[in-house]
């Protein structure tokens, strides 16, 4: 506080008007006492320095330096400066004065004058404060708005170009033309000069570069295939947030040295998204150097989003042209079985969903032919029954025998039960599991009559 206090005075010593003040009192005091203070003027009337009578101009003079004060330094400092004004009067006004009550009523006038002039200061002071402050808040409500239309403004063309991105990948199912359209789209919206969209592989250990632009083919080449972890791209693919490099060139964390004699400076790495599962990653860069604004990273971090689901819509489309044209090779062999068998049969694929159905699994479950294709053999088990079938699946995937068939509880489409002997063999083409084979045979009655007494 002390120190707050001494530097307001010392801030006030070295203001220029501070001293022009002064200087007006120390005019004004010699001019009420001129007979002690300005003996060599001879003045022959000592009432008046300038020649006047009983109106004591010079009274009036100390005005000045009332309104100079208050004017500058508020109405306190107009308050001082009258009581200094009317100390510096008194004195003359009664005991020099032949005119002392004149004098009085002047004295009293120039201060009263002067409060009255610093009164009409401080309100003018005020009101231009208070038209300051509605300014101000006019002007911050004008920022805020400004700021909010920048946000909605930077929300429309960050829409827009995820709009974009999405309507080009959403062209086709086919994975190559989604990945070389979305790497076209990216680089024109983001104004990049390479864009490299890699993926992971099925066993989740590789990240393999599937489209690129604006590299050489040695390059590409060069990154063609990378551990999940590793470089700048696996690092984002093991974390799934995104990365920005500075200087990618000479950063110390390049594994790839061909990257740097691409002459790129700056990397924006975002994961490649669906469902939660990091699917790929996608790599956009410049060779210059580039600072992504905020709104940059979100927009590239949104597209990845876009063409993460569009990866996965391709590959379950891939995958499910893969089932129907095994369907379509293998219905003539399994026609005869599915349509004279006396057991419920069913084919599923390696998600559970149904891709086929004998007549005796309709009499079975209850539900139509139309109404079982599609349906997920988990709608059928309860939890002990469905970890029992993934346990099943899980041996069938590692090559294991099952041995004898299990038994295992089905709920019908009217909500009962029943208890069934099942075995299970898994489908394969080309050395590739596809599918799965389920024989049923309902053993409800013979379990209802060993539980008879």
């Amino acid at each position: 506080m002390k120190r707050q206090a001494t530097g307001s005075i010392l801030e006030a010593m070295r203001s220029v008007e501070l001293w022009v003040a002064v200087a007006m009192f120390l005019v004004a005091i010699p001019m009420h006492y001129p007979d002690d203070l300005l003996p060599f003027l001879h003045i022959e009337d000592p009432g008046s320095v300038l020649g006047l009578e009983r109106h004591a101009i010079e009274r009036v003079f100390m005005l000045l330096p009332i309104t100079y004060v208050g004017f500058l330094f508020g109405i306190r400092a107009g308050l001082a400066a009258s009581a200094l004004a009317l100390a510096v009067m008194l004195p003359r006004a009664l005991f020099i004065s032949d005119y002392r009550s004149d004098a009085l009523v002047e004295a009293g006038g120039v201060v009263a004058a002067g409060v009255v002039i610093n009164i009409g200061f401080e309100r003018l002071w005020r009101e231009r404060k208070r038209r300051e402050e509605v300014l101000s808040r006019l002007q911050e409500a004008q920022q805020q708005l400004q700021s909010q239309l920048g946000v909605i403004q930077t929300s429309e063309r960050q829409l827009a170009a995820v709009n974009a991105i999405s309507n080009i990948v959403s062209q086709s199912l086919e994975l190559r033309d989604i990945l070389n359209l979305a790497a076209e789209k990216v680089a024109e919206v983001a104004n990049v000069d390479v864009v490299l969209i890699s993926l992971v592989d099925e066993r989740g250990r590789e990240l393999v570069l599937e489209t690129y632009q604006g590299v050489s083919e040695i390059t590409a080449a060069s990154v063609k295939r990378m551990k999940v972890g590793e470089g700048f791209n696996g690092q984002v693919a093991q974390t799934g947030e995104p990365m920005v490099v500075e200087d990618a060139s000479h950063d110390p964390r390049l594994t790839k040295r061909m990257i740097a004699q691409e002459k790129i400076v700056t990397e924006l790495i975002v994961p490649l998204e669906s469902k939660g599962k990091v699917l790929g990653t996608l790599c956009v860069a410049t060779r210059r150097s580039r600072q992504f604004a905020a709104e940059e990273i979100d927009l590239l971090c949104a597209s990845g989003k876009v063409i993460g689901i569009a990866v996965e819509n391709a590959r379950l489309y891939q995958k499910e042209r893969e089932v129907a044209a095994w369907l379509q090779q293998s219905e003539e062999n399994y026609r005869g079985l599915l349509g004279d068998a006396t057991e419920a049969i069913l084919f599923h694929d390696l998600e559970g969903k149904i891709i086929a159905a004998n007549k005796a699994c309709v009499e079975l479950t209850g539900y139509s032919r139309e109404q079982l294709i599609g349906m997920n053999v988990k709608d059928f088990l309860s939890g002990e029954g469905l970890e029992r079938a993934r346990e099943v699946g899980r041996k069938l995937l590692r090559g294991e025998a099952l041995g004898e068939s299990y038994e295992q509880g089905l709920a019908k489409e009217d909500g009962s039960e029943v208890r069934l002997r099942l075995s299970a063999n898994l489908i394969t083409r080309d050395g590739h599991p596809k599918a799965y084979q389920v024989i049923a045979r309902d053993i409800t009655e013979e379990r209802l009559m060993e539980e008879r007494p």
